[in-house]
């Protein structure tokens, strides 16, 4: 019977040490856990102090931009009041000029708005002419430009000259497809010929030496596989479609197309030389 009352005692006791290896094997995984959490927080609490230091430099660096551009505000009002007196006064000198003498005086305000004279009295910009105020911009442009540039000769470039390229690279992007894929070889040949004494700026320029242009443009155009399947197809569909007329020259839409854009290049660039040779220099 001693063993059997020894088992029955342990019994309670084993069920006591089987709970506490339970309670236990929960606390390690509750202690693990915490860890965990402990560690995280300790990794945001770096991350949070990295912040405020990253924090305190930026502000410090905000006030230094502050500071600068405050100090540049303040020397910027300086120089536009003297350097703004100087622009009225030349300005003033030339709108005078070009004018004959109608507006003696242009402002410029500190709120950047013109103003002109006339016999003493204002005259606002919405009461005059777009020509006048085109004389009015120039009259500043011209004289910016001089006070800038007091040494050095500056060439003048009108705004028109940048509104027709600006058309011209516009209109050229609705040029069709083959066009498209002419104009480089036109551009290259004139570019090898844009000179100053070319012969393409010649008065009259000679129509041999302009035919010779197009057919050196001709023959690199003709050497691009897709043109020259072009140039077949257009050849077969005119065959078709040709009436019996007597002709000295057999049709060639492509040499005709180069013909046309070369022409039209050769005068633009003879428009831009002519507005080169009027530019005057301050």
């Amino acid at each position: 019977r001693m063993p059997a009352q020894a088992g029955e005692l342990c019994k309670p006791l084993e069920e006591q040490y089987a709970k506490a290896q339970r309670e236990l094997s929960y606390l390690v995984h509750q202690q693990k856990e915490e860890e965990k959490i402990v560690e995280a927080l300790e990794e945001k609490n770096q991350k949070l102090k990295g912040a405020a230091t990253e924090n305190a430099r930026l502000k410090e660096e905000i006030e230094s931009v502050d500071l600068a551009i405050r100090t540049i505000m303040h020397v910027s009002g300086r120089i536009r009041g003297t350097f703004g007196n100087l622009l009225n006064s030349e300005a003033s000198k030339i709108l005078f000029d070009i004018t004959d003498g109608k507006y003696e005086k242009l402002v410029i305000g500190q709120d950047m708005k013109v103003r002109v004279y006339s016999d003493e009295r204002s005259v606002s910009l919405e009461s005059v002419s777009r020509g006048t105020i085109e004389q009015i911009y120039l009259s500043i442009r011209v004289a910016a430009a001089k006070l800038l540039w007091k040494d050095e000769p500056m060439p003048f470039l009108f705004d028109d000259e940048k509104e027709a390229d600006r058309d011209y690279e516009y209109l050229r992007s609705m040029y069709p497809e083959l066009a498209k894929q002419i104009i480089p070889y036109v551009e290259e040949e004139c570019d090898r010929l844009d000179y100053e004494g070319s012969m393409i700026f010649d008065e009259y320029p000679d129509k041999l030496q302009l035919r010779l242009i197009c057919s050196r443009v001709y023959e690199k155009v003709m050497e691009q596989e897709k043109i020259k399947e072009f140039s077949l197809e257009d050849n077969q569909i005119q065959e078709q479609v040709r009436r019996p007329v007597r002709s000295r020259r057999k049709p060639d839409r492509i040499r005709d197309i180069i013909e046309l854009l070369t022409f039209h290049e050769l005068m633009r660039r003879r428009n831009r030389h002519r507005e080169q040779q009027r530019r005057r220099y301050w």
